[in-house]
């Protein structure tokens, strides 16, 4: 923005030469004051360069952030979707490994009922033969007697 230079005195007197009156002239130089302020306030063709210089840059920079966010995004993602898949690997293998432990712990559980059984059924079995002997031996024993007890 350029500034111009006035002297308010000399115009006012000027127009005091030309055949205005004092209170015109001070009305005229009042005016003519606030249109150099607000020419003042107006932007010339270099501020205008300027401004649209700092435009493309700012689109620049815009395009550059906005493609850095995009690849931001993309790692991120990249990052979760490969830690959801090494969780979901990770459950996997947890869940094989709990079914492998709770299959080796139903066999053994199944085992050691058989093996009781088996234990139960020759305790049983044991006890059967051990008394059906006693009865065995005690039955021939009142066959024995018997007999002898008829042939006498």
């Amino acid at each position: 923005m350029t500034s111009m230079m006035f002297s308010s005195a000399e115009y006012i007197r000027e127009l005091r030469t030309s055949g205005f009156s004092q209170e015109q002239s001070e009305t005229i130089s009042k005016g003519f004051e606030n249109i150099r302020k607000d020419m003042n306030q107006l932007a010339t063709k270099e501020d205008l360069r300027e401004l649209k210089d700092d435009v493309k840059e700012l689109k620049k920079e815009t395009q550059n952030l906005r493609k850095e966010l995009h690849e931001g995004i993309n790692g991120v993602r990249t990052e979760l979707n490969g830690n959801i898949n090494g969780l979901r690997t990770e459950l996997r293998e947890s869940i094989n490994g709990l079914r492998t432990e709770f299959k080796n712990d139903l066999k053994n559980i199944k085992d050691e009922i058989f093996a009781k059984m088996d234990e139960y059924s020759e305790n049983i079995l044991n006890r059967w033969i051990a008394k059906s002997s006693v009865l065995i031996m005690t039955a021939t024993a009142a066959i024995i007697g018997t007999i002898a007890f008829m042939h006498r």
